[in-house]
């Protein structure tokens, strides 16, 4: 048969109608024998009493004839002879065709065994015989209420039967061991369930790593470093300052805290408190007045607006020094601004108040 390129399957449609499986098996393709297809034995349900098979022979210069015949382990288990849409003699036709074989149980018996012989001669000139068989296990109901394994069922069983690799990889050619049954509507939804799951875990884990790293990184304090040194820190005035940033280690323990802030610190001796112009829960703002000492050790004061904190694990609650804005606060400078007859830039009207 080398030059006659012969070919018997079972078609996808087969597969899927009987098994619930979307694969061709192939027994014969191009003269080549599926050794481990032919020597498996299909399990067919109760719920069909056909079996439909797919041949060809793709080269019409060569023809073939064919010769069939079924035994069976039990001959009152079906309807015997076997009915075929075809006759059980002839050629095997050149075009793809369906085999197809009615199995009519009688109900004596709940499984019966089936083999078919298949005898194809080439018919060239040498006549070479090639006979083939294929077993086959049809399931009966021997009562109406008896009922068979379902399609997904006989899709499993079909492929345990079918467990081995080709000896040969040829293209299109799918092997039985690797078919795959179709997921159901529960597998898959657990398999989306379980994918936005860990999707949602691992965004949740990246937002927490941000949030953390973001939450190491301390906010800095504001400190003057002016052109008067002294053993005590320059205040910012109208006149000389700038500023730069000052940050405490996030690893200060809390003990630590007064030595970090030794840089910021003012005697407290050279504070002195004036009228209370606000006060509420975190504490009272004063006028006040600091002594600060230049180069020359030469002592000037300078105003200051001072903010007591409360709620401060320290000996003594920190005084909070802030340069003085004699320009009063922003509420003042916006309802000011609502005076005027006509609207001016903030920056401009910051300048007419000076």
């Amino acid at each position: 048969m080398c030059t006659s390129q012969f070919e018997l399957f079972m078609s996808e449609r087969e597969t899927s109608r009987l098994f619930g499986i979307d694969a061709q098996v192939y027994y014969i393709l191009k003269d080549k024998f599926m050794t481990h297809a032919l020597s498996s034995e299909l399990l067919i349900n109760s719920s069909y009493d056909d079996h439909v098979l797919s041949w060809r022979n793709r080269n019409p210069a060569r023809p073939i004839s064919y010769r069939l015949s079924f035994v069976t382990d039990y001959q009152d288990a079906i309807e015997l002879p076997v009915r075929l849409n075809i006759s059980s003699s002839g050629l095997v036709p050149t075009q793809q065709s369906a085999l197809q074989m009615v199995f009519n149980c009688t109900g004596r018996r709940p499984a019966v065994r089936i083999e078919l012989n298949l005898s194809l001669t080439n018919m060239s000139g040498n006549d070479d015989i090639t006979n083939l068989s294929l077993k086959r296990k049809k399931l009966c109901s021997v009562s109406n209420s008896a009922s068979g394994p379902s399609p997904n069922e006989f899709g499993q069983n079909f492929k345990d039967s079918l467990q081995f690799k080709a000896s040969t990889e040829l293209p299109g050619v799918v092997s039985p061991a690797n078919i795959r049954a179709k997921p159901t509507s529960t597998e898959i939804f657990y398999v989306a369930v379980g994918v936005a799951s860990a999707i949602i875990l691992l965004v949740a884990v990246i937002i927490f790593t941000l949030v953390i790293g973001s939450s190491n990184h301390g906010s800095g304090l504001l400190r003057l470093d002016g052109n008067r040194n002294s053993s005590l820190m320059s205040l910012p005035s109208s006149r000389k300052g700038t500023l730069s940033s000052f940050s405490i280690p996030p690893s200060t323990s809390a003990c630590d805290i007064q030595l970090s802030l030794a840089p910021l610190a003012i005697n407290r001796e050279s504070v002195h408190l004036g009228e209370v112009l606000l006060s509420g829960g975190f504490g009272k703002l004063y006028h006040g007045v600091v002594y600060v000492q230049d180069e020359t050790e030469e002592c000037y004061e300078q105003k200051v607006l001072i903010k007591s904190a409360s709620g401060v694990c320290l000996d003594q609650p920190p005084l909070l020094v802030y340069p003085h804005s004699d320009k009063g606060n922003l509420k003042t400078l916006l309802l000011q601004s609502n005076r005027v007859t006509h609207h001016l830039p903030v920056s401009q009207l910051i300048t007419e108040q000076k």
